[in-house]
């Protein structure tokens, strides 16, 4: 947690967009951590690792819009 707390900090701190970008992608890996972890009452495994690999899906392809938008900006 301590080092999303970092990558947040600087994500919302940074005055670069492709600085922006990566940060925003880098908060994925400890989201998906918790999320695998944490997420379900179910003792199983599977249904966590499903929800995780679907939110990180979810978030990089909405996060190829804003790439290309930074990408058309610079």
């Amino acid at each position: 947690l301590l080092g999303m707390k970092a990558i947040l900090y600087t994500l919302f701190m940074c005055i670069d967009l492709l600085v922006f970008f990566i940060m925003y992608e880098l908060v994925l890996i400890p989201i998906f951590l918790l999320i695998t972890r944490y997420g379900s009452k179910y003792k199983y495994y599977i249904p966590r690792v499903e929800a995780g690999i679907r939110i990180m899906i979810y978030t990089i392809v909405g996060s190829l819009f804003m790439l290309v938008a930074i990408a058309y900006l610079y």
